[in-house]
């Protein structure tokens, strides 16, 4: 699955480098300054997420979006995380806030047509992944998204 965030400079230095524990040890020290930092508490968040412990990054975006309930790069991060961790109820509606506001991304309407295919709704799953087909035909979503259209709209009109 791709991953792709909206990042701050600070975010992308770590990540390009894979210096986690650096990046881990630079959030918590802003974080012991004050706790309620949430670029820091988001910034945290993302080095869990890239070390797969998707339930601390759960719970660090849960406060970032606490402290900046517009945040999109905290939505789409907590939505993956939650799609990861097979809990697609969850993630739903911080995938839906995400595709609302950037509706071109490349795989945002793609995990929301899975999450709403594994939660039986197959009607927004229809309309997500042909949104999918739409933005972003050709990366790994998009193939996924023709894949599940095949199977599911014959299946919708019987």
């Amino acid at each position: 699955m791709p991953q792709w965030f909206i990042k701050t400079k600070f975010q992308l230095k770590y990540e390009r480098k894979k210096n986690y524990a650096e990046a881990e040890r630079l959030y918590e020290k802003a974080l012991s300054i004050d706790p309620e930092y949430q670029p820091s508490i988001y910034g945290s968040g993302l080095v869990y997420y890239f070390r797969n412990d998707y339930e601390q990054a759960i719970n660090k975006f849960k406060k970032s979006l606490i402290l900046y309930p517009d945040h999109l790069g905290a939505h789409i991060a907590i939505g993956k995380s939650y799609f990861l961790t097979q809990r697609c109820k969850q993630g739903i509606p911080h995938l839906e806030n995400f595709a609302g506001a950037v509706p071109n991304s490349p795989e945002a309407h793609g995990l929301l047509g899975i999450c709403y295919e594994k939660t039986g709704n197959l009607e927004l799953a229809v309309r997500e992944y042909r949104y999918q087909l739409k933005v972003a035909p050709d990366t790994e979503m998009g193939i996924h998204a023709r894949k599940r259209l095949a199977v599911l709209e014959p299946a919708l009109k019987r």
